[in-house]
């Protein structure tokens, strides 16, 4: 099995038992912590997201295929910044959020970015294969 494959299929055994620790956690009953291990979960996850979309902007062969894979790290990066925000005000400091916050900021800058991201990269793998129709042809 090549070294691609199997990292592939790593990544997927930590996706799904992610995903069977979260589900469990929502499932369970409500305990003390559980909101801040929830939390904790999606920071990871963003922050994991934003680590692999830098990986393929740095490994892309095309210049401008990095920014666009750049933009979707950067979107996956506000998404983690938010909830880090968001887990110190509702965590650390006990208070409610104040609204609007830099939590909010943060998430309203990952719209423009993620559209950015993944409407111009269809837009660049489709002009790399020659072929005519996007996958996203109908937008997100």
């Amino acid at each position: 099995m090549s070294g691609a494959r199997l990292g592939a299929w790593i990544g997927a055994g930590f996706f799904l038992a992610f995903l069977a620790a979260y589900v469990v956690l929502v499932a369970a009953g409500d305990f003390p912590s559980r909101l801040a291990v929830l939390d904790a979960m999606s920071i990871s996850a963003a922050l994991a997201a934003t680590g692999l979309c830098g990986a393929a902007a740095l490994k892309a062969a095309h210049g401008f295929v990095r920014w666009y894979w750049g933009f979707l790290g950067l979107a996956g990066l506000c998404t983690g910044v938010a909830g880090i925000l968001w887990a110190v005000y509702e965590s650390a400091l006990d208070s409610p959020a104040p609204y609007p916050s830099l939590a909010d900021a943060a998430r309203l800058a990952y719209y423009p970015l993620a559209f950015a991201g993944v409407m111009r990269l269809s837009v660049a793998r489709r002009n790399r294969r020659g072929s005519r129709r996007s996958p996203n042809q109908g937008g997100t």
